[in-house]
């Protein structure tokens, strides 16, 4: 982690906590073999958080949840922005909260 993250607000903290909770739980559970990267990144005016693992090779499928649809309405609630998907071989999920939180 970069960054003072006694700085955050409180909403920004626990939904910054909660993207890192799903992402790294989707690495287990739809991930494939091999290292898996989150870098966090707090400067004046954001959060970023990024999280890159490989591709799973597995054929079995594995039902979908709704870990990315509710990252995705927490980030957007505090106006923030959240990209997900595949990249080449690697899974990429990023995102970016500002730090003034909107009312």
């Amino acid at each position: 982690m970069i960054g003072d993250a006694a700085r955050l607000p409180a909403a920004v903290s626990r939904v910054g906590y909660r993207v890192v909770q799903e992402a790294l739980t989707n690495v287990l559970r739809h991930g494939g073999p091999g290292v898996t990267e989150l870098r966090v990144t707090i400067d004046e005016t954001a959060i970023t958080i990024e999280c890159v693992n490989p591709l799973s090779t597995n054929q079995r499928p594995v039902p979908p949840g709704m870990g990315l649809t509710s990252m995705r309405h927490q980030v957007l609630a505090l106006g923030g922005d959240l990209t997900a998907g595949a990249k080449g071989s690697q899974w990429l999920l990023a995102i970016r909260l500002p730090l003034a939180v909107p009312r």
